[in-house]
């Protein structure tokens, strides 16, 4: 085939019915279009799966055209395999002739651009996000107390207000943390599919290698089994053509067969000929030999190739990574559990904030109403103290759980970058093991066009071997010629003796009929009026058994056994001597006619009835 070829797990068909899409009008008024079909194409060489939306009666040539547009793979260079079992799309066909959707098939397209490129670019693969968007604003508070602690100028309140701050803007940080390492873990799933999926390309790929394989298999083992058998028949002709030879000559013709220029079998044939002839088919024989011994190197090496490209195991995602992505989500995991401990962390503060700050402010309105805010918060800065040094030994318990949640995700960047990497290498792996099963199809095609070549020469060769066929078969066919000869003269008198028979019972079926006649006449036609029933006289016709000769140009080869039929001499007199026996008869009858000419209808002419007589016993007469 062109350079080129001609699905595995997942849970979505390649084609599914969009029970959302509206039924609409094409052309005439109530026409109903067709349901839509969301097509799911797989693209083999990054892994990517796009979705095509098709009707039903589109053409396959149509799903290469809004890939163009999806991939920006010319038509020309897509290559659609669909199965298993896979095979390529036929452009010219419709969707619905492929009995589309199906459940458990699947569509992957090759770039047939990078199967012919001896080193194809590998794309740099970069996965996102690569930074984490960390809050640059500082932290807004909602709370009822956020402007008067913003406000005061007590040093504790305000210390107050930047423990709060500063547990807000941890707290933001972890979230913008989690939210990264949450992306980057679904990165780094999708990509780890993406690498499935080019392994499934690569074995859907060598589906349709097999099938090929499996195909060329079956051409070539009975044409292998045809040629080694007409080399066993053409070795033996060669080997043994002088005793055939030989042989013809010690064979006589029968005497009845035999001339003064051909006396045995050899010289029925043209032997300097048949010497020429031997020549040629050595040559023949010799060159189609080397030249099948070539190409069953060639099936052997072919053979062994695919089947070792077929049984190697080939994945561009090892189950490594299936293992790091479990990782991978255990690590988000711990970072959002530690987020929400910092939330936690958070929601105590601003409680134990505002409890402190309300207490202040209830202490300071019971104080004189001529002291100032300042003065009555300096009565709360026991309490607020307390629950400034409560915060600090909280702020210093927390103090490593985002440089953890940090060095977690700095970790994950690490892996998702790995992963993006063995993404980019396996791009590589993916074109060298589909243009080596490129390669292999394109064997494939030229391996049986030699085979088509050799399948006519390997014919041709038979032919030229019918020549000396002949020589060695001649003795066989001989002896069967003469006991043909023999016994198609033994069925002619077999034949010539039914017939006779066959006259003889018509003779006496006759004769009985005549008697029957002739006795309802003297009983009864006497008494009947000559007019009653016409034809009463007539007699029943003669029948004549004949054949037309055949076989006369046999030569006289008989058969010697003592149980033959008789030979034509007995048949003849055999014959003869129921001639006489007819002639008898009807010269009875013609006395008859005489005696019984007074009861004949008037319509009756004896005279024509007397001369057909006659001339049939002349007719029998001269018969013997």
């Amino acid at each position: 085939m062109e350079k080129g070829f001609d699905d595995a797990d997942g849970s979505m068909s390649p084609l599914v019915l969009d029970p959302r899409s509206p039924n609409g009008h094409l052309g005439s008024v109530g026409s109903m279009s067709m349901p839509s079909l969301h097509i799911k194409v797989i693209n083999a060489m990054d892994g990517l799966q796009h979705d095509v939306v098709l009707n039903a009666s589109s053409s396959i040539n149509t799903l290469r055209q809004e890939l163009v547009l999806k991939t920006s793979i010319p038509s020309d260079d897509q290559i659609l395999l669909y199965g298993p079992p896979y095979a390529r799309l036929d452009p010219r066909k419709s969707v619905e002739s492929y009995q589309l959707p199906h459940a458990s098939k699947f569509i992957f397209l090759y770039d047939r651009r990078v199967l012919s490129q001896d080193r194809p670019s590998i794309p740099r693969v970069v996965l996102h996000p690569q930074t984490v968007e960390l809050p640059t604003a500082a932290p807004s508070t909602s709370s009822s107390h956020a402007k008067l602690l913003q406000e005061t100028s007590s040093p504790l309140l305000r210390a107050l207000f930047d423990y709060e701050s500063q547990f807000q803007q941890q707290l933001l940080m972890a979230e913008a943390v989690e939210s990264t390492a949450k992306a980057r873990l679904a990165a780094t799933e999708a990509c780890v599919e993406q690498l499935d999926t080019q392994t499934r390309g690569i074995q859907a790929a060598l589906s349709n290698l097999d099938a090929h394989h499996t195909a060329m298999q079956g051409r070539f083992t009975p044409f292998w089994a045809d040629f080694k058998h007409a080399q066993s028949d053409h070795s033996t002709l060669l080997e043994h053509f002088d005793t055939y030879v030989h042989r013809l000559g010690s064979i006589p013709l029968h005497p009845a067969l035999a001339s003064d220029t051909r006396l045995t079998l050899l010289d029925c044939i043209p032997l300097d000929r048949e010497r020429d002839w031997l020549v040629s088919c050595k040559q023949s024989q010799a060159s189609l030999e080397a030249k099948m011994d070539s190409l069953a190197a060639s099936f052997r090496t072919l053979s062994d190739a695919i089947t070792e490209q077929s049984s190697a195991v080939v994945s561009v995602a090892p189950s490594s990574w299936r293992h790091t992505v479990d990782e991978f989500a255990a690590k988000v995991a711990a970072i959002s559990s530690m987020r929400d401990t910092l939330r936690q962390n958070y929601d105590a503060v601003s409680k134990r904030v505002a409890d402190s700050t309300q207490q202040t402010m209830d202490e300071a309105a019971a104080t004189a109403a001529t002291a100032s805010m300042n003065m009555s918060f300096m009565f709360g800065s026991t309490h607020i103290l307390e629950a400034c040094r409560g915060l600090d030994d909280l702020f210093r318990q927390q103090a490593d759980v985002l440089p953890n949640m940090q060095n977690a995700d700095d970790l994950l960047k690490t892996i998702m970058n790995s992963v993006a990497d063995a993404k980019a290498e396996a791009y590589g792996v993916v074109c060298t093991n589909l243009k080596r099963v490129s390669e292999l199809q394109c064997n494939i095609v030229a391996f049986e066009t030699h085979l088509g070549m050799l399948k006519d020469a390997l014919a041709y060769q038979k032919r030229q071997f019918a020549e000396l066929k002949h020589v060695q078969l001649l003795p066989q066919a001989y002896d069967a010629c003469v006991v043909e000869i023999k016994r198609r003269r033994q069925y002619g008198r077999l034949f010539q003796a039914r017939i006779n028979e066959m006259g003889e019972a018509m003779v006496g079926m006759r004769d009985a009929e005549i008697a029957k006649r002739e006795a309802f006449l003297r009983e009864h036609g006497q008494h009947l009026p000559r007019d009653l029933a016409p034809g009463l006289t007539e007699k029943p016709s003669h029948c004549i058994v004949s054949m037309r000769p055949f076989d006369t140009n046999l030569p006289a080869i008989e058969e010697d056994a003592i149980d033959d039929p008789p030979n034509e001499l007995q048949v003849l007199k055999q014959r003869c001597q129921a001639l006489e026996r007819q002639v008898e008869t009807l010269q009875v009858e013609l006395d008859e006619q005489h005696k019984a000419s007074c009861h004949c209808d008037d319509s009756y002419s004896n005279s024509s009835r007397f001369e057909f007589i006659y001339i049939f016993i002349y007719i029998a007469m001269s018969a013997t």
